[in-house]
């Protein structure tokens, strides 16, 4: 199931809970206002132009997860973009970056996981 915009806000209790079993878990370990923070990127990040989330899902519930956007003309003022500029320059990130799909997550659940969601 693929999920364009804000339609992605309708399954958010249902990512959140995804991502929480994933990403609470080693190597990562993420606390639970870490998790709740989850809920608000997503929540912002289906604004963005070119979002989507692709769903993999099954009478359990969402198996796995992937959220991922088009990367805009202008790079958003972030550490994280301003590394990627100034490793590839301002000709690179043009001709590579720019509208190019960005993922952002990447998430499949324990029980899933031997069914290749993720590749």
């Amino acid at each position: 199931m693929i999920c364009y915009g804000a339609t992605v806000l309708d399954l958010a209790e249902d990512l959140v809970d995804a991502y929480a079993e994933v990403f609470s878990a080693p190597p990562w370990n993420e606390d639970e206002e870490t998790i709740q923070r989850f809920h608000y990127r997503l929540r912002s990040a289906a604004g963005r132009p070119g979002f989507r989330a692709v769903l993999s899902q099954s009478r359990t519930g969402i198996d796995g997860f992937a959220i991922a956007w088009l990367t805009p003309k202008s790079l958003p003022d972030t550490p994280t973009y301003a590394k990627v500029a100034a490793q590839l320059g301002r000709d690179r990130v043009a001709e590579l970056l720019v509208g190019a799909l960005e993922l952002d997550e990447l998430a499949v659940r324990r029980h899933a996981r031997p069914q290749g969601l993720g590749r």
